[in-house]
């Protein structure tokens, strides 16, 4: 062969090597978008380990999991390290979903077809991703990589045409070759990081078998059976109610604000569902400038300490509590305080003054 056939021949290789590595890195955001749902719908089944880590002013908490799922309706997830929820296993076949808590050596049985609206793609984080893609701005922002797995970056910012209901700047990073979500993030308004999910050993349609998503019971372990989706959730009732059902004291205020009415409230003492909660009241308050809640959680115990998350330390009524009140006026205001063996927290837009006020005067 001559030189200059082998220099051509040379150069063809060459360009056809650089062309193939390229593949992809002109994509544009809507494609890669649109290519990232035509493979999920061929996705059959996958199972990896998921690192969370959410970000509250100085502190981190991280949670790691294993999970493990078959299209459509098929999830296994047990949590390996949390602050709260650490040994707890939750797996569904499709028809019954099983929630086992190792610690308080109890599984809860509920039948899905129960359980009013329900819909398998809600604890599928794919279908979860591809909702924040649609009817947001999506930006490819290149290549990058993500445990040594080079992926593709884009970033999602909410607008008006939006269909997901989040309203936080997202990043996310997609592997080129298998097409799953290695990674993304949550901003706040301001910029700040909130949230980072990573998803490691990844295994892609690997032939998980049914068996893997039948929860076999230890021996011995508590067992509770929802026949109905209702047994656990909040029984609605009138205000003057609350104190004769109740088995512990109610905290009412005894101050609103001008225009501020009773609407609702919730009551809740399923222990076996609510862990290390006994009993949760929730009350709702609409009013000018938009509705107070307050939510009283009732423990055997002492409530766990409140997470400090750059919130103002405030006294009620000889009690310490964390107020976070946003610098914008009519933003929500938020306060948590504890009372004996009662966790009380409350959220308004009637400023910090005022939600101080109501506070202290629920005794």
């Amino acid at each position: 062969m001559s030189t200059q056939k082998l220099t051509i021949l040379l150069a063809i290789t060459s360009f056809l090597l650089f062309s193939a590595g390229c593949i992809g890195e002109d994509l544009t955001a809507e494609q890669i978008a649109e290519e990232y749902k035509q493979k999920m719908e061929d996705l059959e089944d996958f199972s990896g380990t998921v690192y969370t880590t959410t970000y509250m002013g100085e502190q981190e908490m991280t949670t790691i999991s294993t999970i493990t799922q078959k299209m459509p309706d098929k999830m296994k997830m047990v949590t390996l390290q949390a602050e709260q929820g650490e040994g707890t296993t939750l797996v569904s076949d499709g028809k019954t979903m099983w929630a086992y808590d190792a610690n308080q050596n109890t599984v809860v049985i509920t039948e899905l077809d129960s359980i009013d609206g329900y819909d398998a793609s809600q604890m599928d984080y794919t279908e979860t991703i591809q909702n924040f893609m649609d009817g947001n701005e999506v930006t490819f922002d290149g290549m990058d990589n993500v445990n040594g797995r080079l992926s593709y970056a884009i970033s999602i910012k909410p607008n008006e045409d939006t269909i997901s209901g989040f309203g936080f700047d997202m990043k996310a990073w997609i592997d080129k070759e298998t097409w799953m979500i290695l990674k993304y993030e949550f901003d706040d308004e301001d910029g700040n990081l909130m949230m980072v999910t990573e998803f490691r050993d990844l295994k892609v349609n690997t032939g998980i078998p049914d068996s893997e998503f039948v929860f076999d019971i230890p021996e011995g372990t508590d067992v509770v059976t929802f026949d109905s989706f209702a047994e656990f959730v909040a029984e609605e009732m009138p205000l003057e109610e609350e104190q004769t059902v109740s088995e512990n004291h109610v905290f009412l205020p005894s101050y609103l604000p001008e225009g501020y009415e009773f609407e609702s409230m919730t009551h809740n003492n399923n222990p076996k569902y609510f862990e290390d909660v006994r009993e949760t009241v929730s009350i709702v308050y609409p009013g000018e400038s938009g509705h107070l809640y307050i939510n009283e959680n009732f423990y055997d115990g002492e409530p766990p300490a409140i997470m400090d998350i750059d919130g103002e330390m405030v006294d009620i009524n000889g009690h310490e509590g964390i107020l976070i009140s946003p610098d914008d006026v009519g933003e929500s205001v938020s306060l948590s305080w504890t009372i004996g063996n009662a966790r009380i927290s409350m959220i308004g837009s009637m400023g910090s003054e005022e939600i101080i006020k109501i506070a202290e005067s629920m005794e």
